[in-house]
């Protein structure tokens, strides 16, 4: 098995929470006791920022510093939601390998496939420069990068010392309000 692929799967748990984090909003509120934003209730006037999640009022700068965290963690929450947990049962199956540019890389095309009994499968497409003795970084787009549309910029990015991944979302979500379909069933 090619170096570059190993990599890639040793770090296949961080790439599919990645791509769960870039594609997926939960609203599974109300199981883990939180509320929608229309379900809020109203507040007069600003909320005290010394009161403790547990109630009690900060008298400390050790209290302040726990308020503090108290405060960015229910800001990201608001703004961003919790991430959903890593999906279990994970597998990448190499499904395409190809050369490209005269020799100087590989697009490899990789399923994923996840859940209880492997029924959600996510395509992953990887290009890759045939000489890398080092980790790069790596330019991620939530989109399929495999078509031929797409590989002038796969060169130049290889060319600027980088790899290119991307995956296609519609494996995961659709467009459209189907909650039933993609990785939905799996975050209910």
């Amino acid at each position: 098995m090619p170096k570059n692929l190993r990599l890639h799967k040793a770090g296949g748990r961080f790439l599919a929470a990645l791509i769960l984090s870039f594609t997926l909003t939960t609203h599974s509120f109300g199981k883990d006791g939180r509320l929608s934003p229309e379900e809020l209730p109203p507040i007069q006037g600003l909320p005290d920022p010394f009161l403790m999640e547990s109630g009690k009022r900060g008298q400390s700068v050790e209290d302040w510093n726990q308020r503090r965290e108290e405060i960015k963690d229910l800001l990201l929450d608001y703004e961003y939601g919790h991430m959903p947990p890593l999906p279990g049962n994970m597998r990448a199956e190499e499904t395409e390998s190809m050369d490209l540019f005269g020799g100087k890389a590989t697009l490899k095309r990789i399923l994923l496939s996840f859940g209880e009994n492997q029924e959600i499968q996510m395509n992953v497409g990887i290009y890759l420069p045939k000489e890398q003795s080092e980790p790069r970084p790596v330019i991620f787009l939530n989109d399929m990068v495999w078509y031929e549309h797409l590989r002038p910029l796969a060169e130049r990015i290889l060319d600027e010392g980088f790899i290119f991944a991307g995956f296609d979302r519609h494996d995961l979500d659709r467009d459209d309000k189907d909650r039933s379909d993609g990785v939905h069933p799996l975050y209910p």
